[in-house]
C-alpha cells in the first residue's frame, strides 16, 4: 500500500510531510480499494490469474536465468572468474521449462475460471441486499 501511495504523491505533488492534502489523498486510494473488492465478486480469480502469471516469473524463471546470465558476463577482475556445470546448467534449464509449463498452465486456467459464465455473480453493487 505505501509504494502506491508514494507513487500518487509524487504524481499530484503531495508533500512528504504529514498534511491535509496526504490524508485525503491516501483516503482516497483506501476507498477506491474497499470499491474494487465488493465490485469484484470472487477476488480469488483475479488473484490466481496474477499469481499464475508474475509469481511464476519471479520464482522460477528469473532467478535461474539471472544466474546464468551473471556467472557467464562477469568481467569484472576484482570478482573470482566461475563456471557452471553442465549438471547444474541441466537442472536450471528444467527448473525454466518446469516453470514456463506450470505458469501457463494456472495461468490459462485462471483466464478460462474468469471467463466462465459462473463467475459472473453479482457484486454488491448489484444488489444491496448482499451485503
Amino acid at each position: 500500500f505505501n509504494p502506491i501511495g508514494q507513487c500518487f504523491e509524487e504524481m499530484f505533488n503531495v508533500p512528504n510531510k504529514f498534511c491535509w492534502k496526504r490524508i485525503l489523498l491516501r483516503s482516497c486510494i483506501v476507498v477506491l480499494e474497499i470499491l474494487v473488492c465488493l465490485a469484484v465478486p470472487d477476488f480469488g480469480l483475479i488473484l490466481n490469474l496474477i499469481g499464475g502469471s508474475t509469481v511464476t516469473i519471479c520464482s522460477f524463471i528469473l532467478p535461474p536465468l539471472m544466474y546464468m546470465r551473471l556467472v557467464d558476463n562477469c568481467q569484472d577482475p576484482k570478482w573470482p572468474k566461475r563456471t557452471i556445470p553442465l549438471w547444474e546448467r541441466v537442472a536450471l534449464w528444467q527448473i525454466i521449462v518446469i516453470g514456463t509449463v506450470g505458469g501457463i498452465a494456472s495461468t490459462v486456467s485462471a483466464f478460462i475460471a474468469i471467463i466462465s459464465p459462473e463467475s459472473f455473480g453479482k457484486s454488491c453493487f448489484s444488489d444491496f441486499n448482499l451485503a
